[in-house]
C-alpha cells in the first residue's frame, strides 16, 4: 500500500520523469533488457519517490530496499553489476594514479616508472 508521500509524490511529478544518472542508467537497462517501456515505474520509484539521481546514490541501496520496492531481480542484478563495473573502474583510475604520484615523489620519469615496477609494469609482465 502506498503511502501519502508517494502518492503526492507521484501526483506531482504528472508523470514526468527527472533527467538525471540513475534515469540513464535505468533506460539503458531496459534497452539491453529488451524492455524499455516497462521502465518507467521502476525509474518513478527510484527518482521520484526516494530520490535516487546519482549512481553514487545507488551505492547506498540495501537487498531489503530492492525488495520493498519491488524492483525486479533481473533489473537489480544489472544495476548491481554496472555500479560494480563503474567502481572497479573508479579503483583502477585511483590506483594508476597513486602509482603515479608515488613514483613520481621519488623523481622517477614515466620511463623509469615501468622499470621499477609502477604504472605499466603489469603489461610488460604479461608478455613475458
Amino acid at each position: 500500500s502506498k503511502s501519502y508521500v508517494e502518492d503526492h509524490l507521484a501526483e506531482t511529478s504528472k508523470g514526468v520523469i527527472r533527467e538525471c544518472e540513475v534515469t540513464s542508467l535505468l533506460r539503458t537497462i531496459g534497452e539491453e533488457l529488451d524492455h524499455e517501456e516497462d521502465m518507467d515505474p521502476f525509474i518513478h520509484c527510484l527518482v521520484t519517490l526516494h530520490w535516487l539521481e546519482d549512481l553514487d546514490d545507488l551505492e547506498l541501496v540495501e537487498d531489503r530496499h530492492w525488495t520493498a520496492w519491488e524492483i525486479p531481480e533481473k533489473v537489480v542484478l544489472r544495476i548491481k553489476a554496472k555500479l560494480y563495473e563503474r567502481s572497479y573502474a573508479k579503483f583502477n583510475a585511483f590506483k594508476s594514479s597513486v602509482s603515479t604520484s608515488f613514483w613520481g615523489m621519488l623523481g622517477y620519469g614515466a620511463d623509469q616508472q615501468q622499470q621499477k615496477g609502477g604504472e605499466g609494469d603489469d603489461e610488460s609482465r604479461s608478455k613475458e
